[in-house]
């Protein structure tokens, strides 16, 4: 009897796959919120996948994403350390940017060995615009609970300042490469089972077009 390893019955995320998982997961966060389960959420995700022909279940989509928050979370850690090293006198224990760091001194310093640039830059996207939610929730909460929010308007320079926080907190992440947006949307309109069409969301269509426009405009100004 043969044996199989667990790569072999599971084989690793590609690239294009992960991109994928990360954009299917802010459309659906996008189009549902917190209006459904872990649950539910996680098996919109893995039904969508399936249907771009990336077959993976929602355990497998769910321990992806953890493990490319906790690799994420690892290298801005890195980064913020090396910028406050760069600023300072010493620079014995690194300063150098993860981006620059060979793959041996990358495993040395218990760092990913690969991770994607474009990849960390759409989890850095998601990342501070779900901190700009919940930030504009605790607004809308305490304008609720206020007493006085009912009878005095809010002024001009507070909401002035609050939405120049919020503008510097969020920081546009690399664009999206056009080939990946181009083949969601022509392969998300074929459906796995008996090869009929199905509708395309609303919401995923124009994000897709919208990235797109994003990275064009980016060319130009370049």
């Amino acid at each position: 009897m043969s044996r199989f390893t667990r790569s072999q019955i599971i084989p690793d995320w590609s690239l294009h796959e992960k991109l994928t998982l990360v954009l299917e997961i802010d459309a659906v966060d996008d189009e549902h919120g917190s209006t459904i389960s872990s649950h539910q959420k996680w098996n919109i995700i893995s039904n969508h996948l399936i249907a771009l022909n990336i077959c993976r279940n929602s355990t497998q989509c769910r321990g992806k994403w953890d493990s490319l928050l906790s690799e994420h979370r690892a290298i801005k850690d890195w980064e913020s350390r090396s910028r406050y090293q760069t600023a300072s006198t010493s620079r014995s224990n690194g300063g150098d940017s993860y981006w620059c760091l060979e793959s041996d001194k990358r495993k040395d310093l218990k760092l990913p060995i690969e991770f994607d640039r474009e990849l960390f830059g759409l989890i850095e996207g998601f990342i501070n615009k779900e901190v700009i939610k919940t930030k504009d929730h605790k607004m809308v909460v305490s304008e609720i609970d206020s007493p006085s929010s009912s009878s005095l308007p809010p002024s001009s320079s507070s909401s002035a300042s609050s939405l120049s926080g919020m503008q510097d907190l969020y920081s546009p992440p690399p664009p999206v490469s056009n080939s990946l947006l181009l083949t969601m949307l022509v392969t998300s309109s074929k459906k796995a089972n008996g090869g009929r069409r199905r509708r395309i969301g609303r919401t995923k269509l124009w994000r897709c077009f919208e990235r797109i426009a994003v990275n064009y405009r980016w060319m130009w100004n370049a």
